[in-house]
């Protein structure tokens, strides 16, 4: 599917050729634009995914049925993660653009 050389075939766990391998695979994804490679590789059973803006991120499908991002003071921000069904997360309040240091920092969260 990408045409990579034939001797490096097996080279995915073989220390000795891992850096002719790298520079392989880039060479070989620099022939073509990430929509090209998506075009091609989404529905194999191939497992890629491309590098996505923020804001790319925030619209990807998977992540907005995931509810993976969310607005807050008109910005928006990934969710907070890990989700556990019994001990829900929540954003307490908006980012702030303030410059506090480590010290603030923690008296903040002892506050709660």
């Amino acid at each position: 599917m990408i045409d990579l050389p034939p001797p490096l075939w097996d080279a995915q766990n073989d220390r000795t050729r891992g850096h002719g391998l790298r520079d392989a695979m880039t060479a070989i994804f620099r022939t073509r634009g990430r929509a090209q490679w998506c075009d091609q590789l989404e529905g194999t059973d191939i497992c890629f995914a491309p590098v996505l803006s923020l804001g790319e991120a925030a619209e990807h499908p998977h992540v907005r049925a995931r509810g993976d991002f969310f607005e807050m003071a008109g910005v928006q921000q990934p969710a907070p993660a890990p989700r556990f069904s019994r001990t829900p997360s929540a954003v307490q309040r908006p980012f702030s653009e303030a410059v506090v240091s480590p010290q603030q920092l923690i008296e903040g969260w002892l506050r709660g």
